[in-house]
């Protein structure tokens, strides 16, 4: 009987050295030579344990896998995870675990997290392919607007343009237009910014030299300050204090705003010490661009000055330079009036100097800074969103038609246009004044070239005291004018609800109003003449992103 147990022990070993590696991988195979005595079974198992208790590629969900929206499509919104991905483990992305398997069993195909991947995604795709009813299971989750579109992959918004087209107040103007279309027509078709982008980082204000600054979202970032529209100013003085400025002072809390043309802002910010300032321009008005007066004001055109710079004496030291001494002079003067321009708008412009001057006035006092305006690159797309539809009034209102650009084209090459040769010779006309409108505007960009001045938008005339002296304060006569008046709104809320008792507002001008009459409609809302009617921002559910309400 020992006889025989000892050769069924034998057995048994002969087997495991047998059968045992060819199951198991290579590496294991190399780990287990030794037998049970080296524990190399327990390492094996210990090593493709990890695999298995991390991916599944049967089961229904996935809990390790956390980037997955394929597999399982109701996850509901956006979580920790898709906010902050670098602070969480994803062992799918390639490399993450490879360097600890490197140091048990070195570079070997089986345990390369990408290999491993790659079979888990092909397993995945083809039980996706058995199920034949896929795109049926999954077709709650799709938003269908017409048959053509249910084989689609991906969701589908609906058109906002239709329901718009589909209105009966469509290519009215705004003083037609009722107070629904009119919503359609100037409401933010994004929902809003992420407020961050409306925000100075943290920090940032203490290395430039700040006392404090902060944004309009910051001053109007909370319930109480979104709905305190109700304002009790009353005017003190007009004129005679703070270099022409208008003095207000609040009848419940004492504070005193000051409200002075931007030209004049810095000498009032030394002589009258207000404790804030309100400077009228938004987060996208850098730092950097106000730290001193050589400071640029675009980082893109410093390089755009060092190539033009480069080329232009490149092509002075070549053989290409003209030998006549007319020519060489004509050309001498045209690059150094070319560079000398470039260089004095990204150095030097006359707006930037303006509110360089308000800032260096600001850290020489030491007082807080609000940067109170709208957001200019969301309020530059607004008036873009609106400009169709003030042109689509204008032309239904002029009787002019729409279709008119084979007319102007049939013309410019010498043909006959729809409406006979009265018409055609009409249409001339207004193709050489359309010339003459875009000759204009490209000569407006140019000269702004380096500002933070808008450069997409049509300019207008500009608006006198007649124009905007109405009782209830409905002046306005298009959609770009009911922006406009939002952004004023807006810059009244901010004063209305900032801290310090002397509050100074640098005003400068909106649009094609200028900084008078920007200050006389501030002084109409603040003393409670015009109503703002309801807040002019309007956050999401957990304060996340932000948009002007219209």
């Amino acid at each position: 009987r020992s006889t025989k147990k000892k050769m069924d022990q034998r057995l048994v070993c002969e087997w495991f050295s047998l059968y045992i590696p060819s199951m198991l991988s290579k590496s294991p195979a190399i780990a287990t030579k030794g037998g049970l005595q080296k524990s190399g079974i327990y390492a094996s198992v210990r090593c493709v344990h990890w695999y298995h208790a991390a991916k599944h590629a049967g089961a229904t969900k996935d809990d390790y896998e956390l980037f997955n929206r394929q597999r399982e499509f109701g996850q509901g919104e956006i979580n920790d995870k898709d906010r902050f991905p670098h602070l969480y483990w994803n062992i799918w992305k390639g490399r993450t675990h490879l360097q600890r398997v490197i140091q048990q069993w070195g570079f070997t195909k089986d345990h390369k997290p990408e290999y491993l991947r790659r079979e888990a995604e092909k397993l995945a795709y083809f039980m996706k392919l058995d199920d034949l009813d896929f795109l049926e299971e999954t077709r709650p989750e799709y938003s269908f607007i017409d048959d053509d579109a249910k084989n689609a992959v991906g969701y589908i918004t609906e058109d906002e343009d239709d329901e718009i087209m589909e209105h009966v107040d469509y290519g009215k103007t705004y003083r037609d237009a009722c107070d629904e279309y009119r919503l359609m027509i100037t409401e933010d078709h994004c929902d809003g910014r992420p407020v961050y982008e409306w925000q100075v980082p943290y920090g940032l204000d203490e290395a430039y030299g700040y006392k404090q600054v902060s944004t309009a979202v910051d001053v109007i970032g909370n319930q109480t300050a979104i709905d305190n529209i109700q304002m009790a100013w009353k005017m003190v003085s007009s004129g005679g204090d703070a270099h022409g400025g208008v003095v207000l002072q609040n009848q419940n809390t004492m504070q005193q705003i000051c409200l002075v043309e931007d030209s004049h802002a810095p000498q009032a910010i030394k002589q009258w010490q207000p404790s804030t300032v309100v400077v009228q321009c938004g987060a996208d008005k850098l730092l950097t661009q106000m730290k001193s007066t050589w400071s640029p004001t675009n980082r893109t055109d410093v390089y755009g000055c060092a190539v033009a710079l480069a080329w232009s004496t490149f092509f002075a030291l070549s053989p290409l330079w003209p030998s006549s001494l007319f020519l060489s002079t004509a050309t001498t003067l045209g690059l150094s009036a070319m560079n000398g321009t470039f260089l004095y708008r990204t150095f030097m412009h006359p707006f930037d100097q303006r509110l360089k001057k308000v800032f260096a006035a600001v850290r020489a006092t030491q007082c807080e800074v609000v940067l109170g305006d709208w957001l200019l690159e969301d309020y530059d797309e607004r008036l873009s969103q609106v400009q169709y539809f003030d042109e689509l009034a204008a032309s239904v209102q002029g009787g002019t038609s729409l279709v008119g650009i084979g007319d102007t084209l049939s013309v410019g090459l010498g043909g006959i246009g729809a409406g006979g040769g009265g018409g055609s010779v009409e249409v001339a006309k207004r193709g050489v004044r359309d010339q003459q409108n875009t000759l204009d505007e490209f000569l407006r960009n140019a000269k702004n070239l380096a500002t933070g001045n808008m450069l997409h938008q049509p300019k207008l005339p500009e608006l006198g005291v007649d124009d905007v002296s109405t009782a209830d304060g409905d002046w306005m006569q298009s959609y770009r004018d009911s922006v406009n008046n939002r952004r004023v709104d807006l810059l009244a809320q901010v004063l209305n609800n900032c801290e310090g008792e002397k509050i100074l507002m640098s005003v400068g001008a909106v649009d094609n109003m200028n900084a008078e009459i920007t200050s006389m409609l501030l002084q109409r809302r603040l003393t409670g003449q015009v109503s703002i009617k309801k807040p002019v921002l309007k956050y999401d559910t957990y304060y996340e992103r932000v948009q002007v309400d219209m």
